[in-house]
């Protein structure tokens, strides 16, 4: 089975040291820094396919900031959801 590049943080020397750092309120206020001096260097949103560029970078900044702030934790499952059946006969 090919591990997946989280696993492989997991299983690195450098998790514990990011799970103390990602706690900390400082981390926190400057991830939400970086995204507002990201949005400030974003052009103007006149245009719509600046709009939608714009959209785009601030929708992946915030995937990164949400990956880097639980990369030290176990993958999610997807728990796989069975339907109902129906009952045609009715």
């Amino acid at each position: 089975m090919i591990r997946s590049p989280r696993e492989a943080f997991r299983d690195s020397q450098h998790r514990l040291a990011h799970e103390k750092i990602t706690g900390t309120e400082s981390f926190q206020v400057a991830c939400e820094y970086a995204l507002l001096t990201l949005l400030q260097e974003l052009p103007d949103a006149s245009n719509p396919s600046a709009g939608w560029d714009s959209h785009s970078q601030m929708v992946g900044a915030r995937r990164v900031i949400d990956i880097l702030r639980t990369l030290h934790q176990p993958e999610k499952q997807i728990e796989k959801i069975k339907p109902p059946t129906l009952n045609y006969k009715v």
